[in-house]
């Protein structure tokens, strides 16, 4: 009812697509809201993180802010979020890159002529916050018709997330139990986890798309280090970053990540 009333009920397509199939990765139904701006307008996909969904603060106040810019926009579910299909498991990307990719299939296509016409492939973009981030890197690098990213307070790396969230609770010990909890991650998602990263599958020439990247620098959840490592790396590719945006997020009981857009909602 919330996005329905923030957006106006006649611009809000409820809809359910297909995630892009690759061998190995379960097929599941992925929901998704639709927010039309207009025939002629460009398109931005924006996916949450984790243990969120498409009606999360982060999505809908990025989708009203471009909606109200003259964008369209659509917000799907990963799988194991919302009222998306269940798999019983996160994999962190290795599988929900492809439902990040079935939204942006749907609206390339539009194969159920409920958005009322195709968009080009270089007007349809991507922004991701936190994991949503990670996995909209990851679908951007391995699709180069997508031609601009925006990503907020997103993991680079995984791994060393996990590492760094091990030293918070347990100081210096970071080092020794991320082996274990690596190999137990793996394990439970049935997945390598190193096989879908960023750093990996980005090119380092001859790709010009545009990139932008904001991240608290007081992040409490996805440490600021994961920005730097990812500008460090864009400095050696061809990539055009148009933006970047850090800057302190205070927070008293509530967690001090992807809030930039609520205590800065005018810089935003």
């Amino acid at each position: 009812l919330f996005v329905l009333i923030s957006f106006g009920i006649q611009c809000c397509i409820y809809i359910v697509i297909a995630f892009r199939f690759v061998e190995g990765v379960m097929q599941i139904d992925i929901t998704a809201y639709y927010f039309a701006a207009g025939v002629g307008s460009p398109t931005v996909v924006v996916q949450h993180g984790n243990n969120c969904n498409n009606r999360d603060n982060t999505v809908i106040t990025a989708a009203f802010f471009l909606h109200s810019m003259g964008f369209n926009v659509i917000a799907p579910n990963l799988r194991n979020h919302g009222d998306s299909g269940q798999t019983g498991r996160i994999t962190w990307g290795q599988e929900e890159t492809f439902d990040t990719f079935g939204a942006w299939d749907y609206v390339v296509t539009d194969p159920e002529g409920k958005i009322g016409f195709a968009q080009r492939p270089e007007k349809t973009a991507l922004m991701g916050f936190s994991m949503g981030g990670l996995i909209s890197r990851v679908a951007f690098a391995l699709e180069p018709r997508i031609p601009a990213l925006v990503t907020d307070c997103a993991h680079w790396n995984a791994r060393n997330v996990l590492e760094w969230s091990i030293n918070q609770k347990y100081p210096g010990l970071g080092g020794v139990f991320l082996p274990s909890a690596w190999f137990w991650a793996e394990h439970m998602t049935g997945h390598d986890l190193d096989r879908l990263i960023p750093e990996k599958l980005f090119q380092r020439e001859e790709d010009r798309r545009l990139l932008a990247n904001i991240h608290a620098t007081s992040d409490d959840t996805v440490p600021i280090e994961q920005s730097q490592d990812f500008i460090a790396y864009i400095k050696d590719t061809d990539f055009q970053v148009l933006r970047e945006w850090y800057v302190k997020l205070y927070g008293d009981d509530c967690e001090i990540h992807s809030r930039l857009h609520l205590q800065y909602p005018e810089k935003y």
